[in-house]
């Protein structure tokens, strides 16, 4: 993209999960003077993301094209399907700047917790009997996605 130190393909940005979209506008950006800033690459590309997002049917698909890579960042996971993934990316509305990064934004929602950590021991012990009878079927049922 430049002649100067640091140039890079576009090719290689869209390797690396950037929206086709978002490439585009940025691009248009320093035909009108811009510095091309990787800031507002970021800012265009989560802004494209959570635009395609606010219909079904593009976060699904959205869902779709990370699937095999939700399946093998979590090869146990029982929770690898593209409707259940279509509702994490709900979940993580935001936070998720390149669509290839859910995975690692979001493994709880892929691995089963570890009930015999410390942190979790503590955790339990820090709560009465009666908190966690009231809480934990809530719980279950708030984090129930399918």
């Amino acid at each position: 993209m430049s002649k100067r130190k640091g140039d890079v393909a576009v090719l290689k940005f869209m390797k690396r999960g950037w929206e086709p979209e978002a490439l585009i506008n940025w691009l248009a950006l320093a035909g009108w003077g811009q510095v091309l800033e990787p800031a507002k690459l970021e800012y265009l590309n989560k802004h494209r993301l959570m635009r395609s997002w606010k219909d079904d049917q593009g976060t699904l698909d959205h869902a779709r094209s990370i699937q095999s890579l939700v399946r093998v960042a979590f090869p146990s996971s029982q929770q690898t399907n593209s409707e259940y993934i279509a509702k994490v990316i709900h979940a993580l509305q935001g936070r998720v700047t390149v669509l290839k990064d859910v995975p690692s934004l979001a493994p709880y929602f892929f691995l089963e917790p570890d009930y015999s950590t410390a942190e979790a021991q503590v955790m339990r012990e820090s709560m009465s009997k009666d908190d966690y009878r009231e809480h934990w079927p809530f719980s279950i049922a708030s984090l129930e996605l399918n």
